[in-house]
């Protein structure tokens, strides 16, 4: 999923009750664009959490912040992957509901305005129809919003 107009791409996001943004690091992979990731990630997502490996877990550490879950993928047999947290993912302290509803589409925060019966003009652009969605719905509620959008976008996409 593109994050903030594709300054990053979001490995996995799980749209259950609320977002939840997996970001995976294998052995193959380099952890260079994690500062940056992490950076994008913590600013747009409720929660995230870093799949890694063994290889880059104590590096991993020290990038990620505190409130990350991070689990580590190890491999037992052949072909087999055990998954194991090392820590839990907490909420994010800091309020990312505008970010988490840039990622909607024109079209889709139209009609959400239109669900919820909230009048705009036409003419806004996308940072004005996110302000207006924002500011007639709670945090969660805005957090709802977007996990229901996202499911029919992949239904009917």
């Amino acid at each position: 999923m593109a994050v903030k107009r594709g300054i990053a791409i979001a490995d996995v996001v799980v749209a259950y009750k609320r977002p939840h943004c997996f970001e995976i690091k294998s052995d193959v992979d380099s952890l260079s664009r994690l500062i940056n990731q992490s950076k994008i990630f913590s600013e747009v997502f409720p929660k995230v959490t870093l799949v890694t490996t063994d290889k880059h877990l104590q590096k991993a550490i020290k990038i990620v912040p505190a409130w990350w879950g991070i689990i580590v993928a190890s491999s037992y047999e052949a072909e087999k992957v055990k998954l194991k947290y090392y820590r839990k993912s907490r909420f994010n302290p800091s309020d990312t509901t505008n970010n988490l509803l840039s990622i909607l589409w024109n079209d889709e925060l139209k009609s959400i305005l239109n669900e919820i019966k909230e009048p705009y003009k036409k003419s806004l652009n996308r940072a004005e129809l996110v302000d207006k969605v924002q500011s007639a719905v709670s945090k969660k509620r805005a957090e709802g919003i977007f996990v229901d959008t996202i499911f029919e976008r992949k239904v009917n996409g």
